[in-house]
């Protein structure tokens, strides 16, 4: 037995230590190779140091929970702290904010006293090094807790500091000396931590959701102070808001007690609000990766979020700020795309080419059922992205997420303008003053004895005169009158008087008890007396229209219709609707209507011609741009005019030199050779030898685990779908004179005034039309038959080399990639092989875009200028007709969308219908200071608002409306006790289980009964399962 070995039946305890302690061995130099490799990318830019430490080549995670070295440490936090001194964080937020949750995932804060300690007893580091490494943990950790408190507070311990601190008598133990000043910053350090993690208690993630409900149920959270302000959030979601794995902070609302503040009150809604409709997106992801990494089959729907793959950036549309993307449809061909509520405008999409660790997020701008079906394209809007340029190559999955986003976004821009001085109504809507309370306008007129009302159109054949209802005291109303009087019932009497006196008049009542008949009625008073409450001073401008606010179109259409009986003087805002009579009247009909008699000043005509003007020079400078990148080779002298400022001094010889060496004109045609075909095909070959430059592969969706039988797709009603799709597209006739603008793709170069054909030397427009003049004067002119296959082969070869100049500009990007500087010393150009000419012509095109691109962004910073100026000249031109009219109509989602109108027309006077199915911040943003009178129209035991999710509405008391608290708060009510729909058997099956009382109008007292039935109520009970209909995908 040789010397080392053992025999199979060895019983030592030593068998197999030589393989162990080669594996610690061989651990110990990978431990030694990373902390290299690290080594050499300490110098590199900020930006090039994020994204290697948050790559899987380099895996941080791994070697942040096994450093126990203290240079490997020191190392590591001296790249944090170059990152986060840079602008890196900014420019590439999605991954700085991975690695932070790295670091929140590791042990790195945890082992570093433990570490430091080692380090100081072997005496491994100098003092120079050691008062760095301190100095640099007080500026990350700053500038973490900065950043991402919640994740902060997590990832340092709650004794860090202080035990950073007690080691000060080992370091002086064993010789070193740090400055008292870098501890006096760890102690404010600690301090501010201890007050982050007080502001964040009960958010932790060992606390969890269940804790955080139960606190909310107990009331406990309410006490709490927001760690930040509302007002500087972004209503677009954050990537730390998408990928957090704890609850936000939110408070639940307060719904049987006053509000202490305006903020407070502010900040709950605003929230609870944003809460809930970032959720359902944060949950889908958090699905996805949880089923990616389980390699579990991937459907086209994960709960509340729908998934589509393959999908691609194909154009841009640069005046209306939008892209067209289009997805691989194949999976979804069944789907009826104008009955789906997949993709419908406003939608939030969430695109990412990494699985979601990092992101873009989108709206839905433009929806084309046909193209979706044929093609799989849509119109998005990106937002929060400036450089989009750099983020749309590729392939990306894309995540629609089911909650309508326009109307939130809208809200919530709404919420965040609100103050402590215009909040409307502000005692009351806190609810400490919610008392029966005479309006401003009538407390005013009540002084002067003015206060009387002319009621005439309740005069019918059945009650008194209209010579008696004519001048009615309105304030003394149920003294002077009877409900008979007026044709009404006793509870309608008394909704009428609190309609027409009281500051908050809320009427309530079940099904069938004429809410409507009594707002309308309410509304017509109102309008005739117009006088009493309008403003007597011409000085204050304070006249404005009723303003009228419902949740849903459809109410919305139903109620105007009834008030167009009465004044034909109504503006409805929003989307279409599908009453012709009403489409008659909306903010779109009144324009054109006004169109001439509204006065326009010059400066506002002046900033609609200058928009004009540069909405024509965008499309052509995009229009350029197209056609360099894609369809054109530009002229030398055009190249020598647009390499930009950025060109070195080695761009400008090269092409001087070329200039010199070369006679006559348009000479980058010949030396590109674009009249060889030979020539061109031997480019393109040397390309395909060259894979590393050629474009990145595209997303194969075919390699992702797809589930062969996918959810099943929701069937909805047609007119549902129309109703939503109303309800999100808004007519904006402010932006009507750019929707004519010319497509910059389809722009021609003969209509251009700063780009012509002597700026180019080929262009695929120019070649189209010389060939297909040849065809024509083939086919027409008579010819010798030699000359006539002559023409014929020079035809076929322009289209060739056509062919390959097109395929040849599409993989210049790719050849932008390779460093052209050492081809470029050539002296003289013509030496150069055509494919590193080519080489040369793709750095210079780079350059030009660039150049062009730069110039394009300025313009459109003017152009986002001016439009808003116009825009806001628009809506005083709105404003100054919409004054006129009686009735302002519109849904809520109008009103927060068309804030800045509203605003100017200050109503005193609003009346909602369904009000008790409104969310409260859309109660909020419906109103304006101005506002001296609100009417709440509703039933908060039939409907309450819906909530995109459930445990807000349960743990927060989101689904409260402002209509149910006021009457939990003990807010006068008018509540309708007489129902006329029902016939007395269905009525009873609600009575007094949801309502104390209800009586029956006669009139539901002579419905026929049900023919062939022996009972008109009756209910069937079964044992048989529903049966499953298949309407999936496949």
């Amino acid at each position: 037995m040789k010397r080392g070995t053992l025999s199979k039946d060895s019983s030592s305890p030593y068998r197999g230590r030589g393989r162990g302690m080669r594996s610690a061995r061989n651990h110990y130099q990978g431990r030694r190779f990373e902390l290299e490799g690290l080594k050499t990318l300490k110098d590199e830019d900020p930006s090039i140091i994020l994204q290697s430490l948050t790559s899987k080549k380099i895996n941080l995670e791994k070697i942040l929970q096994e450093v126990a070295d203290i240079d490997c440490f020191s190392l590591i936090l001296k790249m944090f702290v170059r990152i986060s001194e840079s602008k890196a964080p900014d420019l590439l937020p999605n991954l700085f904010f991975h690695l932070l949750m790295i670091v929140k995932r590791s042990s790195f804060f945890k082992s570093f006293t433990g570490t430091l300690t080692q380090a100081a007893v072997a005496k491994k580091l100098e003092n120079s090094s050691l008062l760095e490494l301190h100095q640099d943990l007080v500026n990350f950790s700053n500038f973490f807790l900065n950043k991402a408190p919640s994740s902060a507070c997590e990832s340092v311990p709650e004794c860090f500091f202080e035990t950073v601190i007690q080691l000060k008598m080992i370091l002086q133990i064993n010789g070193y000396n740090i400055p008292s000043t870098i501890y006096d910053d760890i102690r404010q350090l600690n301090v501010r931590f201890k007050e982050a993690r007080s502001r964040l208690i009960g958010l932790n993630e060992v606390e969890g959701k269940n804790k955080l409900r139960r606190l909310a149920k107990i009331g406990e959270l309410s006490s709490m102070q927001p760690p930040d302000d509302f007002r500087e959030y972004s209503v677009i979601p954050t990537t730390e808001d998408l990928m957090a794995t704890d609850l936000q902070f939110i408070r639940p609302a307060i719904v049987d007690a006053p509000y202490k503040s305006v903020d407070d009150y502010l900040d709950i809604q605003f929230r609870l609000l944003r809460e809930d409709f970032i959720f359902p997106l944060r949950a889908g992801i958090q699905k996805y990766i949880d089923l990616k990494s389980q390699k579990k089959v991937l459907r086209s729907k994960i709960d509340d979020m729908r998934l589509y793959f393959g999908v691609k950036f194909i154009a841009y549309n640069v005046l209306q700020g939008t892209h067209t993307i289009c997805f691989a449809n194949d999976r979804f061909k069944k789907i009826a795309w104008e009955n789906s509520k997949r993709l419908l405008h406003g939608s939030l999409l969430c695109l990412s080419k990494d699985d979601f660790k990092t992101f873009l997020l989108a709206t839905v701008a433009k929806r084309d059922p046909e193209l979706l079906t044929k093609e799989g394209a849509i119109d998005i809007r990106l937002e929060n992205v400036t450089n989009f340029k750099s983020h749309m190559t590729g392939s990306f999955i894309l995540a629609e997420s089911s909650v309508y986003f326009e109307v939130y976004r809208n809200v919530l821009r709404v919420l965040q303008q609100i103050r402590d001085d215009n909040l409307p109504m502000k005692e009351l809507v806190l609810g400490k003053e919610v008392e029966e309370e005479l309006p401003l306008y009538l407390r005013t007129l009540k002084e002067i004895s003015y206060t009387y009302y002319d009621l005439s159109m309740f005069s019918t054949r059945d009650s008194i005169s209209a010579a008696l209802l004519k001048d009615v005291d309105v304030l003394k109303l149920d003294q002077v009158l009877i409900p008979e009087n007026l044709g009404l019932d006793l509870s309608q009497f008394q909704a009428l008087k609190a309609a027409l006196t009281q500051k908050l008049a809320i009427i309530h009542g079940p099904p069938g008890t004429g809410k409507t008949f009594i707002g309308l009625k309410a509304l017509e008073v109102l309008l005739v007396n117009r006088e009493v409450w309008e403003s007597r001073n011409i000085f204050l401008n304070t006249t404005g229209p009723i303003l009228i606010v419902c949740y849903t179109n459809h109410a919305l259409d139903q109620f105007v219709e009834g008030a167009l009986k009465f004044t034909g003087l109504v503006v409805r805002i929003g989307g279409r609707s599908k009453s012709e009579e009403v489409n008659r009247c909306s903010l779109f009909e009144w324009r054109k209507k006004y169109r001439g008699d509204v006065f326009r000043s010059n400066n506002h005509s002046a900033k609609r011609y200058e928009l004009r003007d540069i909405t024509y020079r965008l499309t052509e400078k995009d229009a350029v741009i197209h056609l360099i990148q894609r369809k054109v080779v530009i002229h030398e002298q055009f190249l020598w005019r647009n390499l930009g400022n950025d060109n070195s001094s080695l761009d400008e010889d090269f092409l001087q030199n070329l200039l010199l060496r070369s006679k006559g004109s348009g000479i980058i045609s010949s030396w590109l050779g674009l009249h060889s075909f030979n020539l061109l095909f031997s480019v393109l070959n040397a390309i395909a030898t060259k894979p590393v430059f050629l474009p990145a592969s595209d997303f194969k969706p075919s390699k992702l685990k797809l589930s062969q039988r996918d959810e099943e797709e929701e069937e909805y009603d047609k007119e549902e779908v129309e109703e939503l799709e109303r309800s999100r597209v808004f007519e904006d006739g402010k932006q009507a004179y750019l929707t004519h603008s010319v497509d910059p793709q389809y722009l021609k170069i003969d209509n251009m005034k700063g780009f012509s054909y002597s700026d180019v030397v080929w262009s695929q427009e120019r070649n189209r039309v010389d060939i297909e003049y040849w065809k024509d004067y083939c086919n027409q002119t008579e010819i010798s038959l030699w000359q006539k296959e002559s023409l014929t082969r020079n035809i076929q070869s322009a289209e060739k080399t056509e062919e390959l100049i097109l395929k040849l500009l599409a993989l210049l990007p790719s050849l932008q990639k390779e460093n052209t500087e050492l081809v470029m010393k050539f002296k003289n150009p013509w030496l150069l092989n055509m494919y590193q000419r080519w080489l040369v012509y793709a750095r210079w095109q780079q350059r030009v875009v660039r150049r062009l691109t730069d110039e394009r962004e300025a313009m459109e910073e003017e152009y986002r200028t001016l439009k808003d100026e116009v825009d806001d000249f628009a809506t005083e031109e709105d404003a100054s007709y919409c004054k006129q009219m009686d009735i302002v109509a519109a849904t809520t989602s109008g009103c927060a969308k068309y804030d800045k109108l509203i605003r100017h027309l200050s109503p005193k006077i609003v009346m909602m219908e369904e009000a008790a199915e409104i969310l409260e911040a859309h109660t909020l943003v419906s109103m304006t200071s101005a506002c001296e009178q609100l009417i709440l129209i509703g039933d908060h035991q039939q409907l309450r608002p819906t909530t995109a999710v459930y445990h807000l509405a349960k743990d927060y008391n989101l689904d409260v409306s402002f209509f149910e608290r006021m009457i939990r708060l003990g807010a006068p009510k008018s509540s309708l006790t007489v129902q006329h729909r029902m016939r007395p058997d269905v009525a009873r099956l609600i009575v007094p289980s949801i309502y104390p009382s209800l009586e029956n109008h006669p009139s539901v007292l002579d419905y026929p009964d049900i023919k062939g039935m022996k009972q008109n109520v009756f209910f069937l009970t079964h044992s048989v399962p529903e049966t499953e209909v298949c309407t999936s995908l496949f």
